[in-house]
């Protein structure tokens, strides 16, 4: 999993950011959680129903603590999928083997 992104298949141009509703999360089958990674707060996602408010655990080498499971975007939000820039696609490549 890539910590940020998701991955489209696509064989034309790929935007720089793609826009994404909160249905879409859903329908893909992710929460979306408020919390912290290794202290820092931050959003992130994980497979429905496989982590619970108040969990800490470790996946990677990085420590996730959920302190709430979103049930909507916040306020003044939106949801984006940036595309990875080309070193860091090189280097997911050299060290996972994929692509």
């Amino acid at each position: 999993m890539f910590e940020g992104y998701y991955i489209i298949e696509n064989t034309g141009v790929v935007p720089a950011e793609r826009r994404f509703r909160f249905k879409d999360l859903k329908a893909w089958g992710y929460d979306l959680h408020l919390g912290t990674i290794d202290g820092r707060e931050a959003y992130f996602v994980s497979k429905t129903g496989t982590h619970e408010e108040g969990e800490t655990y470790t996946e990677r080498g990085r420590e996730y603590h959920i302190s709430e499971t979103q049930r909507e975007i916040p306020q003044n939000a939106r949801l984006l999928a940036r595309r990875p820039s080309r070193s860091r696609l090189r280097s997911t490549r050299r060290r996972s083997g994929a692509f």
